[in-house]
């Protein structure tokens, strides 16, 4: 399993069971297993007294001729608390520079690049305001936004674009359209301290983070004793901090409670340059 830490949205939606197919398809293949879904568990229903709440319950109940019924419960762990909110910025950016310049450059595939740590503290009207000025300068600048070098600058914030070469496409062609390259602030920029203070710091919050979930995910399992109990878990953050192995210790680490039978790890792998499929790991 590659990169199990993930910067992209939390996926959001309130069917968990489009979150969980292809996880029970793995699951499946890798235990020599054929479940199925038998119920949705953590929907409304009239014995709800509260329709505003969900039911404490495990999102899914599969079963399996032969083999013990299983529940499922998925969480995201997410840290820092703010990673959401500031990586949503990332994507206003680019929807609001492409709307604005999307007319004038629907020939081939273009690439916006800019900082994500110029984004940091911004609200959503400053990003908005940021959007306007760089798309109506590459707007003014078409035959220099074209060219093999693109254009740039540090106004309002450090910002390229260009049109992305052949072989920096993957086949089959992608099309048209702007994509974006978000330069992160790595923490190889770091000297030796900060960045193992930084990694230090990252790792507590991860594992707060992870027994928080797990601890608000064990009571919803208190009804279902006779069931294997899995507790699915997908890692979001600053992928360039904690490595693979650091969450998986993480998790190994972690004094998971007793209603949670199994925990298992969402990662991916590459397909292309652009494009990757979820995988999954049982790391307890």
């Amino acid at each position: 399993m590659e990169e199990v830490i993930f910067s992209c949205l939390v996926p959001g939606g309130h069917c968990e069971w489009f979150h969980l197919r292809d996880f029970v398809v793995k699951f499946n293949e890798i235990n020599g297993t054929s479940y199925v879904r038998s119920e949705c568990l953590d929907v409304y229903g009239e014995e709800n007294q509260h329709p505003g709440q969900t039911p404490k319950r495990p999102e899914v109940l599969l079963e399996c001729e032969g083999e013990v019924p299983l529940v499922i419960e998925r969480k995201a762990v997410v840290w820092p608390s703010t990673h959401q909110r500031d990586h949503s910025k990332e994507h206003e950016l680019l929807s609001d520079v492409a709307n604005i310049v999307r007319e004038e450059f629907n020939d081939r595939l273009y690439e916006l690049s800019f900082c994500e740590i110029d984004l940091k503290g911004k609200n959503q009207r400053q990003v908005r305001e940021f959007a306007k000025q760089i798309g109506g300068l590459i707007a003014s600048n078409c035959d220099d936004a074209k060219s093999p070098r693109g254009i740039g600058s540090r106004v309002p914030l450090r910002w390229g674009f260009r049109p992305l070469a052949s072989h920096e496409i993957d086949e089959p062609h992608q099309g048209v359209g702007i994509r974006s390259n978000v330069l992160v602030t790595s923490s190889w920029d770091l000297d030796w301290d900060e960045r193992s203070q930084r990694t230090e710091m990252a790792l507590e919050g991860f594992a707060e983070r992870f027994a928080r979930e797990a601890s608000k995910a064990a009571p919803k399992f208190d009804d279902f004793a006779d069931c294997k109990r899995l507790f699915v878990v997908q890692f979001f953050g600053e992928s360039d901090i904690v490595n693979d192995e650091g969450i998986v210790g993480i998790i190994k680490a972690s004094q998971v409670p007793e209603q949670i039978d199994e925990v298992w790890l969402t990662g991916r792998e590459w397909v292309s340059l652009d494009d990757y499929e979820l995988t999954w790991e049982r790391v307890r």
